[in-house]
């Protein structure tokens, strides 16, 4: 067991409409698209060791499961730049919190695609 150390107060990880994961794909992290299919426009990428809130999970349609995915992070911590939100009816959020952290959100794959060559976890559950 490890202690486990995130920014802001405790009670912002202890709502029970959501679940906590950490990002474990190394070194890749996890990609942030706006949609639920791999076509959708890349938003950024969130780096290996972030935690991020998952909303919901849902199957895309070549059969993927995917996370809706809420993260909170210092702009230069996502790779790519995240540009957008993911759902355009959303409020724009890019304001920084008390703690100087951004939000970004939209949808990652809880596994890697094994259409790539490739097997084992994207994210998992803390």
């Amino acid at each position: 067991s490890y202690p486990l150390l995130l920014p802001g107060l405790p009670t912002t990880y202890t709502q029970t409409d959501h679940w906590l994961w950490r990002v474990t794909c190394q070194p890749d992290g996890a990609f942030i698209r706006r949609g639920l299919e791999l076509v959708t426009d890349h938003l950024g990428t969130l780096p290996y060791g972030t935690v991020c809130e998952v909303k919901k999970k849902v199957v895309n349609g070549m059969g993927l499961n995917r996370l809706k995915i809420e993260a909170r992070l210092q702009k230069d911590q996502v790779v790519g730049g995240v540009t957008g939100r993911a759902d355009a009816n959303e409020p724009s959020n890019d304001e920084a919190d008390a703690f100087g952290m951004t939000k970004y959100s939209g949808y990652i794959s809880e596994f890697l695609n094994p259409l790539s060559g490739q097997r084992g976890n994207v994210v998992e559950p803390i």
